[in-house]
């Protein structure tokens, strides 16, 4: 029966005899580190899948406000995060900062 160390370290023999079950572990999200002589030599770790993010190309001679607004009114995560200031207040702050 495997019982993996607390850290989840092993060496590369008991790896080849248990890699199924030491990469479910990492599928539960541990990290597996592989020694080699008691020196680490690889770490095992989930695989995550990039997301793909939609990017809204904004014309140049469109107002940056109306921008800002229609993100606000679309987007599930912008309802979260509503400006208490306009885009050209923003604006403004950050230039002064800089």
């Amino acid at each position: 029966m495997l019982r993996p160390h607390k850290d989840h370290k092993v060496n590369i023999a008991k790896l080849k005899i248990y890699l199924g079950k030491y990469l479910k572990k990492v599928k539960q999200g541990a990290e597996v580190i592989v020694l080699d002589h008691q020196h680490p030599v690889a770490k095992l770790v989930p695989y995550y899948e990039k997301k793909k993010i939609n990017v809204e190309i904004i014309h140049p001679k469109k107002n940056l406000k109306v921008v800002i607004q229609d993100w606000l009114e679309r987007s599930p995560q912008a309802k979260a995060t509503q400006l208490s200031k306009s885009s050209l207040e923003y604006l403004l702050e950050d230039r002064e900062e800089r």
